[in-house]
């Protein structure tokens, strides 16, 4: 996942063939989800409408969660 901090987008590597991304803010709430059955090698997410701060992602495939904090500045 980079860049991070990110002003306006960002760009996620991924290799399963679908994903789950899922945003939430610093009070646990969901503020962004996207659900990607053809994944190429990378995937861009903008994300300009979010204001700058703290935010978790979530990446959940068929095998697995991950979680990385990331920051809008």
């Amino acid at each position: 996942i980079y860049p991070n901090p990110f002003e306006n987008e960002i760009t996620i590597e991924i290799k399963p063939n679908s994903i789950t991304i899922e945003i939430y803010d610093l009070n646990g709430i969901s503020i962004f989800l996207k659900n990607i059955n053809q994944v190429k090698k990378t995937e861009q997410i903008k994300l300009e409408r979010l204001n700058k701060g703290i935010y978790f992602l979530k990446i959940k495939t068929r095998e697995q969660n991950f979680f990385k904090k990331i920051i809008k500045i």
